[in-house]
Formats: C-alpha cells, structure tokens, sequence
C-alpha cells in the first residue's frame, strides 16, 4: 500500500511517499520506457545501509516491511542512483499487491513489460512468459524492479536469470527463495529531525508515514501537548499489530476534524475514481463550494494527498470508520446511487464539448481523470439491469479520440448488450457499429467485420439509411486496414449514393475522405486528391475540423505518393496544427509519422528524427502499441 504525493510540498515530507503515476523520461541511448523511472518526491531520511546492500547486490532481492515503510522511495532511489550499472536499461512496474480494487495479475504485468521492450504480447501468460524471458536474455544488464507485491504467485513468473531484479512487498514472500532486506523505522535522530520531539517520534513508532502526519498536526496545532494525546489515546490496529503506529497517527488526525470533515471522510472510503469537489457533491448531496472547502481540509490534514488522493491504507481506515459510526446501509447506498447518477450525466454534459467542430480542452482533462470512473457507475448501473447505451454514447467520442481500448471495448460491449436487452434494433445496430469501429481500433479485423456486417443487416432491415451509411464506412475503413481496399472500394460508393440522396452533409464529407483513402490504396492518387478536396471544402465550410485535420493528412499522403514531398509536407503540418489544438494525440502520432517519412525522403534526416520521436510519445501516451512499435522500428532504420 502506497502514499502518492506530486507537485510543490510544504512542510515536512518523508519516504512514507510513494509515486503512483510512472513518468516516463527519454534518454538518448535508449527508449523512455526502457531508461524511465517515476520520480522521488519528498524527503529521503536515513536508509544508506540498505541502500548499500542493495547496490551490492546480486540476482534477486526481495525489500519488505509494513505499509508507509518507503519501500518505494528506496526502490526509487536506489534506480535512479544506479543508472550507469545497468546499460540495459531500468524497468518499473507498479505491481499494485494491496488495491482493493484488485492486483495486476502476472499475465497483465509481462504485457506492460513486453510494451516497455517494444514487444506485441502473444495471447497466453505462459507465451509472454517465454517472450519476455527471450527478450531479457538478449540484453545487456538490466534493472528490473517490482514494486507492491502481494504474493509470490504474482512474482513468479516476472523473474529472469542474467538480470538485477528488486521485489518490495508488505509481505515476506518467504517462498520467494530471495536475499531478504527488511525495512524498519528510522533511527530515533532521523524520527527527532521531523517532528522535534523524541517522545512523540517514539509514539509514533519512528513510522515515516506516522511521522509526517504528526508533524502536520504539530504545525497547525502548535500549543497542543500532542504527547500527551498519544499517551492517552487507546486505538485499535487498522490491519495487524504492525500497523499500530500508522492507524494512532490516523486516529489522531481524524479526531482532530470538525463533524462535517468526518462524515465526508467517511464517505469517500465509497468512491471509486478521481475525487474532486463536484463527485464529492453528488457522494455526500452538498454544494460544490462547501465540498470544495471541506476536500482542502482533509488535504491540510493529510488524510488526503495533493489531487485528492487516498492512500491505500487511509482509504482503508475510512471505511472501518464508516462502519465505526454505524452510518446505515441505506444511507450509504443513497450516496453511492448518487454518484451513480452523477457520472453518466457529468460525462454526457462534457461529451457535448467533444465533437467534431469542437474539442474543449477542460471537457477532456475531465473525461482523462474520470473515465475509469464511468465505467465503474456503468458495470455498476448494468448488474442493476438498467440500459447502458446512453453512458456509451456519451464515451464514445472521448474513446475515439484517445483510444482507450480495453475500457472501451467493455463498454461497448455492455452497450451491445443493453440494446438487445431492450429490443431496440436501431439503437442495437448503432452499438454494434460502434463496437466494431473499437474492434477496428484494435486491430481485430474479423470481428470488426461480423459486427459491422450485423449492424448493416439490421440498419437495412430498420429503413436507417444514416445508419447504413455510416456502417459501410466502417467497413470500408476495416477492409483497407486489412489490406484490401478492392472490397472497401464498393462500400464507400453505396454510402456516398446514400449520402447524396438523403443529403447528410457531415456524412458526405467522411465518406468523399475513406473514398480517396481507398483510390490511393487502389494506386490511384489523382483520384484521390479530387475526392480529398471536395471533401475539405465541404469539411471547412460545415466547420467540422476533426474532418478537415484528417482530410488535409490524406491529402499530404496522395501528394508524397504522387511525388510531391514539398506538398506532402505543407499538408501534414497544417493537419498536426489542427490535431495538437484539439489535443487528439493519437492522430497527432499518425501525422507525425508520416511527416518525418517525407522528411527522410527529402534527406532532412535531423528532421524525421525529430518527428518520429514525437509520433513515438504521442503513441506512447495513449497506449497505442502497435504503432509506437512501428514507429521504434523507423527510427531504428533511421539511426546509422
């Protein structure tokens, strides 16, 4: 279990820290996420004799102790100290032991670290095991370090021989067969230099993350004898007898707090997601503003971290103070039906900012942070037999525009299944639409194609000729992807003789685009450019510049394929400027790439570097694999 901290701290601050989200830093000599680790933040006391130890180490070390320990921190620091031994790179991975929310599975953590060696995963853990054995055993040294593990199950199958590899655990993983450094506090002059008192270090058991709350208290409430608080408080363990020193800490910090802080702190325990001042307004039916006031207490407090986040073992305590307080259960099910009711509306009203003659860049920062939370409501609103398609069509465009595959995909599906449910063929046939374009996305063709061609059965049987004419392009648009634009070709004729007689405009344009996509497939890009600059015209006059950004990009595709690299050149970078102001990152990535291509044609070698290492970032950020992989492999062939 872990503390999260970013951003300016003040006060004091120790290892009890821990980072939850990995940044990554490019190196020159090798790729971000084989040469990245999270930052340290806050303050590192003592622990140079365990960092030692580990810099002497040899093979497998397991680092253990109780939760707030700063088993991060010294896994942290001991990478970040240990760059030059490990020329092939450093390797980090969250393995989440203690998430109540559920652990990172071993099959999981070989996909993440197989995406970190440029690597596609084969579908089974045992293959992904082989590969990433295959693929460590060709290197150079590598670090590899495993941070929150629960079990020697979730271990196992991540060991390479040949390598440095660093396990930290709550647990002593005794099966694990590893040389064993065990944490324990801080030395009384470390524990003194925090919170200036001897006994008060000593009553909180020189525990970093005891300490640090203790010196928050002492700072707000300098006159308090807080010794004497701890002298005289009789608490209960939060988890085992080692945890003692952390659940007093807590105790006296939450005892310390008006009424109203209380109850909203034992509220939260409830929430699933990003915590901000409007959710906690739905979770506890308070006004924004009060909720608002009352968020920056629990963070003065440290019951929350910067941004509102829970550490692990804080957001456990709130819960058993939840059942402490005897708050009835149908006062907690109203809260959470009250979040329930919140997300789905929060995201609907945002979705109306992300469209494609728009894109609001708060309305996105708000979809990134609480996506997940979305379709937590929605599992939660489907296992009450409520209809889901309405929290999908609200995502839809966020998912298109970020590529969040694996949420996208069970929504999606869960939509399907709702649709169906209802009886609702039309909406049914709109959700199988949608679920093959997510399919398309990742790059499971043949699938794409049975739900598409399922959708265009039921659309035809409905009379939705909009419906029609929006599945043949996603058929099309699957079809070139699969590499034969021959059967994509009679698609987009069908859906622009639709297009015309039902003059959909916004229709039209997309389909005058995935045309000429597929007549430069053909070989043809005359015929594409015609069809490319009816649609930009009609694109630019409806002021839809989703469509005019993608348009202006094929267009630099058919003139680097006629030959004209100049042009190509001029285009792509008037569609990367439409892209970066709607911050759609993934088409960004596409355009990037297909840029520095031109520019390696026109031997501008120190631009295409520059290119395809943006197109890699952007690629990296939204988690495409398959085309950061593609990319890797461009600048490889670049690099002399």
């Amino acid at each position: 279990m872990r503390n999260e901290n970013s951003g300016t701290v003040h006060g004091s601050l120790v290892q009890a820290e821990s980072i939850g989200t990995v940044n990554v830093t490019t190196a020159p000599s090798l790729p971000a996420a084989l040469d990245g680790l999270p930052p340290v933040s806050g303050a590192f006391a003592g622990r140079l004799p365990e960092l030692e130890r580990l810099k002497a180490g040899r093979g497998l070390t397991l680092v253990h102790g109780l939760g707030g320990i700063g088993k991060t921190q010294l896994l942290l620091h001991y990478g970040h100290d240990s760059k030059a031994d490990f020329p092939g790179g450093r390797l980090y991975i969250d393995l989440q032991g203690y998430n109540p929310n559920g652990r990172v599975e071993p099959t999981d953590a070989l996909a993440s670290l197989l995406w970190m060696l440029g690597r596609e995963s084969p579908p089974g853990e045992a293959e992904r095991a082989a590969l990433f054995r295959t693929e460590m055993a060709a290197r150079e040294g590598v670090l590899l370090l495993l941070d929150n593990a629960s079990a020697t199950d979730q271990v196992a199958p991540l060991l390479v021989a040949g390598h440095r590899v660093v396990v930290s655990s709550r647990n002593t993983l005794a099966s694990l067969q590893a040389e064993s450094l065990e944490l324990g506090v801080l030395t009384p002059a470390e524990a003194v230099e925090l919170v200036g008192d001897e006994e008060i270090a000593e009553l909180c058991g020189r525990l970093p993350l005891a300490l640090r709350i203790m010196a928050s208290l002492i700072e707000s409430e300098p006159d308090t004898d807080w010794a004497a608080e701890l002298r005289d408080t009789r608490l209960d363990v939060l988890d085992d007898g080692d945890d003692n020193a952390v659940h007093k800490a807590f105790r006296l910090s939450y005892n310390a707090l008006e009424p109203d802080r209380r109850s909203l702190f034992r509220l939260l325990s409830l929430h699933p997601g990003d915590i901000d001042p409007e959710s906690t307004a739905a979770l506890a039916d308070l006004p924004i503003p009060k909720a608002r006031r009352l968020l920056a207490d629990l963070r003065a407090a440290h019951l929350l971290e910067r941004g509102n986040r829970f550490h692990d073992l804080v957001r456990l305590y709130a819960g058993q103070c939840l059942v402490e307080a005897g708050v009835p259960d149908p006062d907690s099910a109203a809260a959470l039906l009250r979040l329930v009711a919140y997300y789905p509306r929060a995201a609907a009203e945002r979705a109306k900012s992300i469209q494609n003659h728009r894109c609001d860049p708060k309305a996105l920062a708000w979809m990134d942070r609480n996506h997940p939370a979305v379709l937590v409501m929605a599992i939660f609103e489907r296992d009450r037999g409520r209809n889901v398609v309405p929290v999908a069509n609200a995502m839809f465009r966020y998912f298109s525009l970020r590529k969040h595959l694996a949420p996208w995909l069970r929504l999606q599906r869960m939509a399907v299944d709702s649709a169906r449910k209802a009886g609702d063929r039309r909406s049914l046939a709109t959700e199988l639409n949608r679920l093959g374009t997510a399919h398309r996305q990742a790059r499971r063709f043949e699938e794409a194609i049975a739900l598409g061609e399922e959708a265009l059965r039921i659309n035809e049987e409905v009379g939705n000729r909009i419906g029609i004419g929006s599945t043949l392009i996603t058929l099309s648009a699957t079809y070139r992807n699969m590499g034969r634009p021959d059967l994509a070709l009679p698609c987009c004729e069908r859906s622009l003789r639709i297009r015309r007689e039902i003059d959909d405009r916004y229709g039209l344009g997309i389909t005058l685009t995935n045309l000429g996509d597929t007549h430069l497939a053909l070989g043809d890009p005359d015929l594409a450019i015609t069809h490319y600059l009816e649609a930009l015209e009609l694109q630019e006059r409806l002021g839809y510049e989703g469509s005019v950004a993608i348009t202006l990009h094929d267009l630099g595709k058919a003139h680097q394929a006629k030959g004209e690299p100049d042009l190509a050149v001029e285009h792509f970078l008037a569609a990367l400027e439409v892209h970066r102001r709607r911050d759609d990152r993934f088409l960004a990535g596409v355009t990037l790439r297909d840029l520095g291509t031109t520019y390696r044609g026109l031997g501008r070698v120190a631009e295409a570097h520059e290119a395809y290492r943006d197109a890699l970032a952007a690629f990296e950020e939204v988690d495409a694999k398959y085309d950061a992989h593609t990319v890797r492999d461009l600048i490889t062939a670049l690099t002399p």
